[in-house]
């Protein structure tokens, strides 16, 4: 686990690099950092915690240490809610997002109410399609406790905590 300021796709490591105990600073103070896990190089994971802004990203990667996936949560009534999920498909010579050549995103409301969204850049195609009395249950977590990563940076997010 290493802590910084930010993960850079450009540099492809973690940048600005923080103590655990400045992490632990900002994560009470609500300032910005992130937490790559796993290998800084090829991460299984990078978490952004911004509790200023009552947010909590994850990314995923893929194989070229591409973000594939990212998890949007926003602090509501004493928890986390999944309000975003996004997935970036890539030409196999991308290397960033503004690249990718399919967008999914899939907004959560805690009502039920979901919209999923694709862009595809090769078709030129962009639907959008909203759900109703869609089952949110899983997308509630509790907040972790500085380190407690496990519950919020799991991927398949259908197996409960």
């Amino acid at each position: 686990m290493v802590y910084s300021e930010r993960y850079s796709d450009l540099a492809g490591k973690p940048t600005g690099p923080l103590s655990e105990e400045q992490a632990r600073e900002r994560h009470a103070s609500g300032e910005p950092y992130a937490v790559t896990l796993g290998d800084p190089g090829s991460p299984d994971a990078v978490i952004d915690v911004a509790w200023k802004n009552d947010h909590l990203g994850v990314w995923f990667f893929d194989e070229k240490v591409r973000r594939t996936v990212h998890f949007s949560f926003q602090a509501r009534e004493s928890k986390l809610f999944l309000t975003t999920v996004m997935n970036w498909k890539y030409p196999d010579d991308a290397r960033l997002r503004n690249q990718a050549s399919v967008i999914e995103r899939v907004s959560y409301n805690p009502d039920g109410i979901i919209q999923h969204e694709v862009i595809d850049k090769v078709a030129e195609e962009k639907t959008v399609r909203d759900i109703s009395d869609v089952d949110v249950t899983m997308n509630w977590e509790n907040i972790p406790s500085f380190g407690e990563w496990d519950s919020v940076s799991r991927f398949d997010r259908k197996r409960p905590t």
